[in-house]
C-alpha cells in the first residue's frame, strides 16, 4: 500500500473523528444527528474505506459520555452498516438505477446504528430500546439518507471527486452514480 493511500485514508478517518468531535453536542445520545456518518457512503464507491470509518467511529466514540459502551455498541453499529453497504454495492446492477443502490446502501446505518445505540442505552441506562433505536434511526435518516445520498448523488458527477475517492476512476474502471 503506497504513502499516498495510507495517508488519504487516514484523512478519512481523521475527518470522522474531527466531524463527530466538532459536532459532538449533536453526536452522542439518545437523540443524535451524527454529521460524521455521512462519510460511510464512502464505502458504496470504494471498500477501501470500511476500515478507516471504522476506526474513526471507535476513536470519535472515546469522546462519548458514554464513552465505553459507545466504543463497543457504536462501532460495531459501524462495522454492520459498513458490511451492508459493501453487500449492496457489490450486488448495485440488481437494484436497476445505481442512485437506488446508493439509497438503499444508506439505510444500511440507519437500521445498524438504531438496533446497536439503541441496545447501548437499554443496557447502560434502562432507556427504553425501541424509542432510542428509532431516535437513533431518524437521526441516521436525516444525515445519511436525507442530506448523505443527495450530496454523494452530487460529487458522483464530479470527476475530479471521483479520481480523488477512487483512483480507478481515471482508468474508466468506475462509473458515476446517476
Amino acid at each position: 500500500m503506497s504513502v499516498a493511500k495510507i495517508t488519504k485514508l487516514g484523512l478519512v478517518a481523521a475527518a470522522y473523528v474531527g466531524l463527530t468531535i466538532a459536532f459532538s453536542f449533536i453526536s452522542y445520545g439518545e437523540i443524535q444527528f451524527r454529521i460524521a456518518e455521512m462519510l460511510v457512503l464512502l464505502v458504496f464507491f470504494k471498500k477501501d474505506y470500511a476500515l478507516p470509518l471504522i476506526l474513526g467511529c471507535a476513536i470519535a466514540n472515546l469522546a462519548s459520555p458514554q464513552m465505553l459502551f459507545d466504543v463497543v455498541f457504536g462501532t460495531v453499529g459501524t462495522i454492520f452498516a459498513v458490511l451492508g453497504i459493501l453487500l449492496v454495492s457489490r450486488y448495485q446492477k440488481a437494484f436497476g438505477k445505481p442512485w437506488i443502490a446508493l439509497f438503499v446502501a444508506s439505510l444500511c446505518p440507519v437500521v445498524a446504528n438504531g438496533l446497536f445505540v439503541g441496545w447501548e442505552f437499554e443496557i447502560a441506562y434502562g432507556v427504553p430500546f425501541f424509542a432510542t433505536a428509532l431516535s437513533v434511526a431518524f437521526g441516521e435518516l436525516v444525515v445519511v439518507s436525507i442530506v448523505g445520498v443527495p450530496v454523494f448523488l452530487a460529487l458522483s458527477r464530479n470527476h475530479a471527486f471521483m479520481a480523488l475517492i477512487d483512483p480507478d476512476v481515471r482508468s474508466g474502471a468506475s462509473g458515476d452514480v446517476e
